[in-house]
């Protein structure tokens, strides 16, 4: 297996847990690729030269990750989702994670109780508290009755399938409760020695927050003891686009600097003991060795004070597995040391490999690792560069050469985990090259250091140390990414590549580099795998047939409409959340960058509250309101954006003629002439348009939007005497009872009608009786919090169809397994 056996062994289990997820949807094609491999390895080298030991790593792999992505036991706690309220006793294990308005704790299922009796589960939930400040900690065990539910996620494309994922790395529920006395402490557990150093972060995070100002001290609390909830959106999306969100959570990063920092002070504070002293001690191990002592023990404090998250731990095993090469005498080999963290890693957590912070921590350290090897046996050797004419050698050893350590690293790091942020968050950030170059030094050289050390003598006071001093640090940190994020272009935002284009990247290029190909190879493969990843997210065909989609954004309303002539038609956005998590990312997939006309029906949260931030990164042309106000904050931003963005607002009422577009025509029925009104009565004032459209097909096909109407408004239409009949109609205020008279279906007499309502919303839209009336008139209906986006194509005739069709489905086995593979297979190649 070659002189690192360890790294072969370390491939075959990553392999085998990625063999064993596409088996659980592709079990026929997926084996007969592996019998495909072995049979050509025996053609074409007369043997196996696979050895039998990797092959048994391979199917342990395999193993592993089909034994935790089954739920077989009759106590997984997963078993009870959605089965209504259940007791349950649950550990606390990690410390709460605090934000503005709420605490969330993660848990372990210890027991549950059915019918006067408990009996033991197992399986992890996420508890939400609906108080900034609780009186649990680590390790407590406490008693609730809860309903555990799947956590929401947007079904749309593009969007990150936050539930999905979580299913995948084993964190399957949440639940919530409005207050902290709604649990009750029965037990307590935990390590006795991690309390302490919880105990203390707390009182960091107390102290922090209540001497220091923001963005600085949710800047300082999420870089250096992992609180992020306090970071508010702007400040997010700031450091997103510079290209440095890694900093904001507590990362490799952070531990990479402090232990380099620790190791560096402790051998030149050791090399600097008395001539005697020094020699006596180095008899025993050198300066180089003793500094790994002090270092091991900072970190390993400084991972705790942080939370001991998961991304942190893995960082951890790294650098102790470093350090004791160190302290050892043995060869410091760090791929060595990454493929021997990530097989403890996955061992112990085989869900590990699906975690974001998983695949982007160790794609960027094992890119940085593979590149300096390739760059120093490509070319000149970086460890004792030829001084330039002219330079001392003082200068280019202590300044030049690590400044050029920096750039390659930085450059390498970027150009590995850009196809993964890519694919995940639809963002390229090309700034990062020079923000990773000058700001993530500063924050691992000054800032953590600084930081960390007023962290521990705050311990001994009973405030947080020179307040003033870290203001205007964190000032002038944001100041320095805000420059950075504002640079036009900063980031591109672009659709997700396939999945075998980004393995197809990391193949090429690591196989170049493993393989000692030339620079020259090198640059110009991974400049033609970006031109193509560039050109694939940003070219966008106009569809050949109408398009409209009515999008899963939560309890809220949101519909695009696709003109084939490029005309894009936007009516409303959802909540705030929505408009960043759902609606974007779908624009971003879809390549649009212009909305030529925005629809707001009416100025209310879940209709507007996500606009503002399709203006902040979209080309908006035209807005069309129904010309009232509020005071609302929601509405005051949504305002401000249009100003801002130079959009031409137009009033709409239903004394305004009709609009073609392409081959459709327009028609406004609500609302009428524009009086005062009270702010309740916002729904009955919502934008109602018919969109009617020939298409290809002899018959049209006709739309009618209706807002948030209720009967009172339904009622006028009908007496309007206006046309109301159409083929697709978007249900009226999301399925209230408050809407959709009979009187009303019968008139409009849809052939579909589309609800657009969140899972499990407070007002439990939609109302059964409202789905029993259009069943009955014999509609067909689709709600977006069961089929997810709802997709409606107009050409020669009526398509229709939803995210969850579109999704691939793990295989069933008791059921016909041929048919569901190829069921797979087609919607990867539609």
């Amino acid at each position: 297996m070659g002189k690192r056996p360890v790294i072969g062994v370390t491939l075959a289990l990553l392999s085998g847990l990625l063999f064993s997820e596409a088996f659980s949807y592709f079990p026929f094609t997926s084996s007969l690729f592996i019998l495909f491999v072995l049979l050509l390895e025996r053609i074409l080298f007369r043997r196996h030269i696979i050895p039998v030991c990797i092959l048994i790593v391979w199917a342990l792999g395999f193993c592993l990750h089909q034994g935790v992505s089954t739920p077989s036991s009759p106590n997984a706690l997963r078993r009870y989702i959605d089965q209504g309220p259940v007791k349950i006793v649950a550990e606390v294990i990690h410390p709460p994670q605090h934000a503005d308005n709420y605490v969330a704790l993660q848990m372990e299922a210890i027991a549950l109780f059915s019918k006067n009796t408990s009996h033991s589960v197992h399986g992890f939930l996420q508890l939400y508290i609906s108080k900034p400040e609780i009186p649990f900690e680590y390790g407590d065990q406490l008693e609730m009755t809860v309903q555990l539910r799947r956590p929401n996620q947007y079904q749309n494309p593009g969007a990150f399938l936050y539930a999905d994922y979580r299913d995948r790395i084993g964190r399957h529920s949440v639940a919530r409760l409005s207050h902290f006395n709604r649990a009750k402490k029965v037990g307590s557990g935990g390590n006795p020695i991690l309390k302490v150093i919880f105990r203390w972060r707390d009182q960091l995070r107390i102290k922090i927050k209540t001497t220091m100002n923001d963005p600085s001290a949710s800047m300082l609390m999420a870089m250096l003891i992992g609180e992020s909830g306090y970071l508010s959106e702007e400040v997010r999306e700031d450091f997103t686009k510079a290209g440095i969100a890694h900093l904001l959570a507590v990362s490799g990063t952070h531990l990479a600097f402090v232990s380099l920092f620790v190791f560096g002070l402790s051998r030149w504070f050791l090399l600097r003991l008395p001539e005697r002293l020094l020699l006596k001690i180095s008899t025993l191990k050198l300066p180089t060795q003793w500094a790994t002592l002090p270092t091991v023990f900072v970190v390993i404090f400084y991972t705790f004070l942080a939370g001991g998250k998961v991304g942190t731990l893995r960082a951890l095993t790294m650098i102790l597995l470093y350090m004791f090469s160190i302290w050892i005498g043995r060869s410091r080999d760090t791929q060595i040391s990454l493929a021997i963290a990530a097989l403890l890693i996955l061992l112990f957590r085989p869900q590990a490999i699906f975690e974001i912070s998983f695949q982007l921590s160790f794609i960027a350290v094992l890119s940085i690792l593979v590149f300096m090897e390739w760059w120093e046996e490509t070319g000149a050797d970086l460890k004792t560069p030829l001084p330039l004419e002219g330079k001392p050698p003082l200068i280019q050893h202590y300044i030049l050469h690590p400044l050029s350590l920096l750039f390659i690293s930085s450059l390498s790091a970027v150009f590995g985990t850009a196809p993964l942020t890519i694919y995940y968050f639809h963002q390229l950030s090309w700034v990062g090259l020079f923000t990773n170059l000058i700001i993530t030094p500063i924050v691992g050289w000054l800032y953590i250091p600084i930081a960390l050390f007023s962290g521990v003598l705050s311990l001994l006071i009973d405030a947080f140390p020179f307040p003033l001093w870290h203001n205007q640090l964190g000032s002038s940190l944001y100041d320095a990414v805000l420059f950075f994020s504002n640079v036009p272009g900063a980031d591109l935002s672009l659709a997700s590549p396939p999945l075998f284009g980004i393995l197809l990247f990391y193949l090429t290029i690591f196989s170049l580099m493993i393989f000692k190909k030339s620079r020259r190879a090198v640059f110009y493969t991974t400049a033609s795998f970006f031109i193509v990843f560039i050109v694939w997210g940003r070219l966008r065909m106009p569809p050949e047939k109408l398009r409209v989609t009515f999008l899963d954004v939560g309890q809220g309303d949101a519909t695009l409409i696709e003109f084939p002539n490029r005309k894009t038609l936007l009516i409303d956005g959802g909540s705030p959340r929505a408009g960043k998590y759902a609606l974007a990312p779908y624009l971003w997939q879809r390549r649009i960058r212009n909305i030529d006309t925005m629809v707001t029906t009416h100025p209310q949260y879940d209709h507007i509250g996500g606009l503002p931030f399709i203006f902040k990164h979209f080309n908006v042309k035209e807005v069309w309101t129904n010309g009232h106000t509020n005071t609302t904050q929601t509405f005051r931003l949504f305002k401000k954006m249009v100003l801002t963005s130079g959009a031409i607002e137009q009033v709409i009422t239903s004394e305004r003629s009709s609009i073609h577009i392409g081959e459709c025509e327009l028609f406004f029925l609500n609302p009428g002439k524009i009086h005062r009104i009270a702010f309740g009565d916002l729904n009955n004032q919502s934008i109602v348009f018919r969109m009617v459209c020939t298409g290809h097909s002899s018959q049209s096909i006709s739309f009618l939007f209706a807002g948030d109407i209720e009967v009172e408004t339904e009622e006028k239409l009908i007496k309007s005497r206006v046309a109301l009949k159409s083929t697709v109609l978007k249900v009226p205020h999301h399925g209230s009872r408050s809407s959709s008279d009979k009187a009303f279906i019968r008139e409009v007499s849809p052939q579909i009608a589309l609800f657009s309502v969140g899972k499990n919303n407070r007002y439990r839209h939609p109302h059964q009786e409202v789905l029993s009336s259009y069943e009955r008139h014999g509609t067909k209906n689709y709600r977006t919090d069961q089929v997810g986006a709802v997709f409606v194509e107009v050409g020669e005739r009526l398509s229709i169809t939803t995210f969850i069709e579109q999704k691939l489905r793990y295989i069933i086995w008791n059921k016909a397994i041929l048919k569901q593979e190829w069921q797979n297979l087609q919607k990867v190649f539609s």
